[in-house]
């Protein structure tokens, strides 16, 4: 490890643990060896690479992947975070993100530009497909978009045309379904999709129809959950969706919650009232990522203009964010994907900052 690399430690604001450590967060760091190039962290998530090196009197062990950095020196536990805070701009209210950790594209959703765009974080191999419309190659305010890197299909809720669409870069393989409804193969304003790779099957937010839709592109398997209310399965304008192992997670916007379910409504559980205390969420936009390694939910807090993680059942909270367009500061984000090799979260930061943000968070 060189000497600039622990430059950079020495630059950043650290916490100050206590001798006796009891934050369940903080590594074990008997593991690593002074000059061992791969030293092993054990923490709550399992054993991470860590690249350490005796510094002076410290040991200093710095994450392969996102720097997040430790060092041990006399009695005490110093914890860095360089939170990577990036920005790319030149977007029109961007609502859908997601992000290929093979070829560190972000691919995303440039809602009021009525385009997809995809690019790395610096702007290299910064493309566009799309423009406003109804045919091929046109969308009418594209919400959300998912991408297969086995396949290399994009999936996309496009909103005002009521239907979903699947396509390769460039309108090859295009394909799309539904029309304005409320019937079998049908959508009214869909904010949000998810593909299920192993079955084939897409997740939508049928937002203005009040219920999540199961289908495959060409509209085989169609099944339906929920109706307009705050009850067991009943949503009111839900518009951020994941799946995972069966279970559905929802972004349920003006009941101010999460859902987490089966398609026919079994295993319904729900977090979150209105406010902006520990468990609670603005009456907003509510996209939502599931990491199942963790349990963890990422969830964009739009009207509270923060990131949650937490899991389903309250445990865990955390917040990250305040009103603004500085660093850790957003205006209203929506779309959010967490990548777990890296801990780096992903995040349109839409309306006045018109933004993608990466950034590993502060999660204090």
């Amino acid at each position: 490890m060189s000497t600039a690399g622990i430059k950079v430690f020495q630059a950043l604001s650290v916490k100050d643990h206590p001798t006796i450590i009891d934050d369940k967060h903080s590594p074990d760091l008997s593991n690593v060896l002074v000059n061992n190039p791969i030293g092993a962290l054990v923490n709550m998530e399992g054993t991470e690479k860590y690249n350490s090196v005796g510094y002076g009197a410290s040991i200093v062990a710095i994450h392969q992947l996102n720097g997040h950095i430790f060092s041990l020196s006399g009695s005490k536990l110093y914890e860095g975070y360089p939170n990577g805070w990036t920005v790319k701009t030149g977007f029109s209210q961007p609502e859908g993100i997601h992000y290929d950790s093979a070829s560190d594209y972000i691919y995303v959703a440039d809602t009021y530009n009525y385009r997809l765009v995809k690019t790395q974080i610096d702007g290299t191999g910064w493309a566009t497909y799309g423009s406003n419309g109804s045919g091929v190659g046109k969308f009418n305010l594209p919400w959300d978009i998912h991408y297969d890197p086995t396949t290399e299909y994009l999936y996309i809720a496009d909103v005002t045309n009521h239907r979903i669409v699947k396509t390769k870069w460039g309108g090859t393989g295009w394909t799309e379904l539904g029309s304005q409804g409320s019937g079998v193969n049908e959508f009214n304003q869909p904010r949000s999709i998810h593909y299920d790779s192993a079955s084939g099957y897409i997740y939508v937010t049928d937002t203005s129809n009040d219920r999540i839709v199961k289908t495959k592109i060409d509209g085989t398997g169609w099944t339906t959950l929920g109706t307009h209310g705050s009850g067991v399965n009943q949503f009111v304008y839900p518009d951020g969706i994941f799946y995972e192992n069966d279970y559905i997670y929802i972004g349920d916007k003006n009941n101010e919650r999460v859902v987490k379910t089966k398609i026919d409504g079994t295993g319904w559980t729900t977090l979150g009232t209105d406010g902006s205390g520990d468990n609670q969420f603005a009456e907003g936009r509510k996209d939502i990522y599931y990491d199942p390694a963790t349990e963890y939910l990422y969830i964009a807090d739009s009207a509270n203009n923060r990131i949650v993680r937490t899991k389903i059942d309250g445990s865990g909270w955390k917040t990250y964010g305040s009103s603004g367009s500085g660093v850790g500061q957003f205006s209203h984000p929506f779309g959010i994907y967490y990548d777990p090799l890296s801990t780096y979260v992903y995040i349109m930061d839409s309306y006045n900052n018109n933004r993608i943000v990466k950034v590993i968070p502060d999660w204090s």
